[in-house]
């Protein structure tokens, strides 16, 4: 598995604008399972995807959502980008973690191939980062940090 942490490093930009500039770019390629912190995060990160782009569009569903339709694992399999304050039953090659604490990697590493953390650029998000990043590297895997 491979653990990615994103710094942010413009104030102007937010946690949401990378994430939607991440799926922008990754959905045609891999299947991403967004795991948010609460349920006004997921609806405004769904929110944004609709209008972060005037040109074009990504695909997603916010799991709430699909709990109503009556085939909700074809609607799951069918959407590259789920929303989710839980984890989604289906197959999910990426995963961003919104959630501000570090996973259980023996939960999600059978079906995860790469984990995208994210961090703000206030100094309460970088310090929850840290130990975040401490909780992975103390699991025997070295995250990769990138500044953006």
């Amino acid at each position: 598995m491979k653990i990615s942490f994103y710094l942010v490093e413009k104030s102007s930009q937010t946690q949401t604008d990378v994430v939607c500039r991440l799926c922008q770019q990754i959905y045609n390629k891999h299947p991403i399972w967004i795991y948010c912190r609460d349920e006004a995060q997921a609806q405004h990160l769904d929110d944004q995807l609709w209008t972060f782009s005037a040109t074009s569009f990504v695909p997603h569903l916010l799991i709430e959502d699909a709990k109503s339709a009556t085939d909700v694992q074809h609607q799951w399999s069918n959407t590259p980008i789920l929303i989710s304050c839980d984890p989604p039953p289906s197959h999910r090659e990426v995963c961003i973690n919104l959630t501000g604490q570090a996973l259980d990697l023996t939960e999600i590493k059978h079906g995860t191939l790469h984990l995208i953390e994210i961090v703000g650029h206030n100094e309460e998000e970088k310090i929850l980062s840290r130990q975040v990043f401490k909780a992975y590297r103390a699991s025997d895997i070295e995250p990769a940090v990138h500044k953006i």
